[in-house]
Order: C-alpha cells, then sequence, then structure tokens
C-alpha cells in the first residue's frame, strides 16, 4: 500500500516518520519493540525483530513407516511446511543408518539446524527467518543462474565451444540451486502468509504473491531443462543463416529480459516492470513470428523446440503478469475503501 507520511524533526539534527497503524498491527510492533533497518540505494526498510522467546513453541510431528522411503516422503512433505521449531518423533525409533538419512535429507533442505538428535526424536529450528531474508534477492539469485545457461546457450550458436563440459557441470549445478532455492522462498512466503492470519486481505494477496512464483519458478525450470538437454545432445549447432541465428540469440535475450522484468515486478510489486515485461514479450511474439514466417526447417533440429517454447512460455508470463497487476490493484482498492 502506498502511503504518504511527512517527516517532521526531533531536536536539532535528527528527523522522525511515524510507521502506518494497520502494519503494526499485522507484524505486532509495539512501542519499544526493536526493528531491523536495512538502508538500500535510495530506501530504507523496516523489518521486525523476532526474539527467541517470540518464536513460539515446536510442533511435534510423529512419523512412522517401515522404510526409508516412507520415512523420507514424510520428511520431505513435514519440511516444506516452514514451522520455525520442529520436533520429529520416530515411532518406533530408528537405527543410526537411518538417522544419518534422516540428517542427510536436512541438510538437502537447507532450511533447519539440528539442535538435538536421538534414536527417538530429533529436534530442529529454522535457519530462514521470513523476516530476516529478502525473497526478492533469492529470486534474482535464481535469475542468475538462468542468465548464465542463457549466454552458454548463446556462445554455442555463436561457434564458441570451449570450456563446454565444465558449463555442462555449472548448469546442472545450477538446476539443483534452483529446486533449493524454490523451498527458502516457499517457506518465506508460507510463513509470511501465516503471519497476517485474520486480515483476509493481506492473506489474499500472499497467497497469489504465492502462486504467481511458482509460475514462474516452473517457466524457469522448463528454460534451464530444455537448454541443459540441447547443450548436451549437440554440443555444437552451426547456423548457416545469419539472419535465423540473430533471430534465435534475440529470442534467448528476449525471454532473459523478460523473465528479469517479471521477476522484478512481483519482488517490487512494480507496475513499471510489469509494463517493461510486457513490451519485452510483445518483440518475442513478434521475433516467433518472423521466424515462422521464415520457415521452421531452416532451423537446426535442436532449436525448433526453443521457439514452439517461447510461444507457450510468453503466454505462461502474459499470466504471471495478470497476477502481478492483479496484486498491486489490490492495493489501490485497499485505499479506496
Amino acid at each position: 500500500m502506498v502511503n504518504i507520511r511527512k517527516i517532521q524533526r526531533l531536536g536539532s539534527s535528527s528527523l522522525i516518520i511515524t510507521i502506518p497503524k494497520d502494519w503494526a498491527r499485522r507484524t505486532g510492533l509495539k512501542p519499544g519493540d526493536s526493528v531491523y533497518v536495512i538502508e538500500r540505494e535510495n530506501e530504507l526498510r523496516l523489518i521486525p525483530f523476532v526474539s527467541e522467546q517470540d518464536e513460539g513453541l515446536p510442533v511435534t510431528i510423529k512419523v512412522s513407516g517401515p522404510s526409508i522411503l516412507v520415512i523420507q516422503k514424510t520428511l520431505r512433505c513435514v519440511l516444506r511446511l516452514g514451522f520455525k521449531k520442529l520436533n520429529i518423533v520416530f515411532d518406533p525409533p530408528i537405527d543410526d543408518r537411518l538417522l544419518g538419512e534422516v540428517e542427510k535429507l536436512i541438510q538437502e533442505n537447507g532450511n533447519y539446524m539440528v539442535l538435538e538428535k536421538t534414536l527417538n526424536q530429533i529436534k530442529l529450528k529454522m535457519l530462514v527467518d521470513p523476516y530476516r531474508v529478502d525473497h526478492g534477492l533469492l529470486m534474482r539469485e535464481l535469475m542468475s543462474t538462468t542468465s548464465r545457461n542463457i549466454d552458454y546457450m548463446v556462445g554455442i550458436l555463436e561457434g564458441d565451444t570451449r570450456d563446454l563440459d565444465e558449463k555442462l557441470a555449472e548448469s546442472h549445478a545450477s538446476l539443483r540451486d534452483i529446486v533449493s532455492i524454490r523451498d527458502k522462498v516457499t517457506n518465506v512466503l508460507i510463513l509470511r502468509i501465516d503471519s497476517v492470519k485474520g486480515d483476509a486481505k493481506e492473506e489474499r494477496r500472499r497467497v497469489l504473491s504465492l502462486n504467481v512464483f511458482f509460475l514462474i519458478w516452473s517457466i524457469i525450470k522448463t528454460i534451464n531443462e530444455a537448454m541443459l538437454e540441447a547443450m548436451e545432445r549437440y554440443k555444437e549447432i552451426k547456423i548457416s543463416d545469419q539472419h535465423v541465428k540473430n533471430l534465435l540469440i534475440n529470442l534467448l535475450r528476449g525471454i532473459d529480459n523478460a523473465l528479469w522484468e517479471s521477476v522484478g515486478a512481483l519482488s517490487n510489486e512494480s507496475a513499471k516492470r510489469a509494463t517493461a515485461a510486457r513490451d519485452i514479450l510483445f518483440d518475442l511474439e513478434k521475433t516467433v513470428r518472423k521466424l515462422e514466417d521464415y520457415g521452421l526447417e531452416k532451423i537446426p533440429a535442436p532449436l525448433i523446440k526453443f521457439v514452439v517454447m517461447a510461444a507457450h512460455i510468453t503466454h505462461q508470463l502474459h499470466q504471471a503478469l495478470d497476477m502481478i497487476e492483479c496484486l498491486i490493484s489490490i492495493e489501490k482498492m485497499d485505499q479506496a475503501t
């Protein structure tokens, strides 16, 4: 919500500003509480400080099963629910080998630290605090891995196959990073939904934000998997027609730019960046039509998939932008009521 506040003077050298009452209520802030103050280029962010005492009682989950597969399936579900403190009770108790497998699974999740462990139970504490983690920063990290893979793909189109094995290894690692970042952002967004229970409008906004993130994440994952498959199967792609090569490179760069602007529009709830993303998508659609008009038979087989995929991606990103614009509109509707 846009809220214009006047800065007032306190003493001879200090300035003060009030914070919105509704925001203070939703976050539970009271006079005398502490907040984090994060300074960026032209903005200050206030983030409520959550102390150990405020984290509440742990949630206890009973896990039982005859095999590690059953335990793994249950644990993966539990670890994605986003509890700040978690006691996992094993009934019946597990052995040392299974305990090692459980610890490995927790480490792979990356959101929890082990406080205490026995064969009967394991106590966990969340490392990712939704008020201290910038999910926008995580999403930019997500895009950085995608941009790097697009650079590699463009390099192959331009005939640069140097260090390709190393690049492929990095691409495989980036796919694992993409899944890890998804889990971290999901936990942050779920906890932020839980923090506004009782405020129907804000709760719906945050649920919508989570849905948009999942849509954009699935697009990013699809693109990265397709590029990795193309790079592995066709380590050298020769294109004799320079016009086709330029259009394909423009297509890849356009997808990259459209995703960056869409991620920025979501993390900042920015109408300006949503409009910029739309403009890029319209140009992408023109590029796809030019490639189709020029003749798909002139496009190397591994890249026909990208042309078809690009048309589907633009449609999905338009849907994501519709939802982002809805997020922004909800704020305006809230002001008008």
